[in-house]
């Protein structure tokens, strides 16, 4: 498969996944009996490393080994 081929499925398995279980994650979470509060709580660190997440990984990239940091922080993740 080719470098374009897999980041492709990367992508659309992804934003497939963010797609299906975003929506539905208060209202599953309201089915098993959190409050509003609580789910509020437990879905905010998804939209803040939305916020957060892309700058900070551009800065750490773009540091010392722009072609090294980010494979090695893939990796580990």
């Amino acid at each position: 498969m080719s470098p374009l081929a897999r980041l492709a499925v990367f992508f659309a398995s992804y934003f497939a996944y963010v797609g299906l279980f975003a929506p539905y994650l208060s209202l599953w979470l309201n089915g098993r009996g959190f409050s509003p509060a609580e789910i509020g709580l437990l879905a905010s660190p998804m939209q803040w490393t939305r916020v957060v997440g892309p700058p900070v990984w551009g800065a750490l990239a773009d540091r010392d080994h722009p072609d090294r940091l980010p494979r090695m922080l893939v990796t580990c993740s």
